[in-house]
């Protein structure tokens, strides 16, 4: 696992401990910010869902993130996630949260740019998980949220405020953004 663009190409991250973690392939991640370039219009505040490795987040700092809040609820990925950081010389730019997506909704004040997500692709409440972060304090009118899923899983095309506005199947997984307000159309 490497970081692929930005100021920190090229850099191996460790990996993840035991099976509890699935990391979004390389070629996954470059799709995913590929895609984002196009469409979110600030970098500044991003938040990594369902962290990990930290790999997602950590490519977000690489491109000129300015500021990466983690969430991860496994002690180990979070200890992961640290090492990444310190890897990446990055821990004074990030904040890692060990704790559930639902905690976080709770503790994590203000909007961010770029919320992303990468759950457990068998999470049973994944719709409702949705809805709880389009209507937080996370999502404000320049907000977009990109969603890793398995591709057996149907998204609606809108939660809360965020319409899906691109999404993207790449074998088993899919990459679904959505975005506040009327202005999108279909990219």
């Amino acid at each position: 696992m490497r970081i692929i663009a930005g100021s920190l190409k090229g850099l191996q991250l460790k990996g993840p401990r035991g099976r509890g973690t699935r990391p979004t392939s390389d070629l996954l991640r470059e799709v995913l910010f590929q895609m984002m370039e196009g469409i979110a219009p600030s970098w500044s505040r991003v938040l990594d869902l369902f962290a990990g490795t930290g790999a997602l987040g950590i490519e977000a700092l690489s491109r000129g993130a300015e500021h990466v809040d983690f969430v991860e609820s496994n002690t180990g990925a979070c200890a992961t996630i640290r090492e990444n950081l310190g890897l990446a010389r990055a821990a004074n730019q990030s904040h890692v949260y060990c704790c559930t997506v639902q905690r976080a909704l709770s503790i994590l004040p203000g909007e961010y740019d770029i919320i992303l997500a990468d759950p457990p692709y068998g999470l049973a409440n994944l719709e409702s998980l949705l809805t709880q972060i389009a209507m937080s304090a996370w999502v404000g009118p320049e907000t977009v949220l990109a969603l890793e899923h398995s591709s057996h899983v149907q998204i609606p095309p809108q939660v809360g405020p965020l319409r899906l506005i691109k999404s993207r199947q790449h074998g088993d997984s899919c990459l679904a953004f959505f975005a506040v307000g009327s202005n999108w159309s279909e990219l």
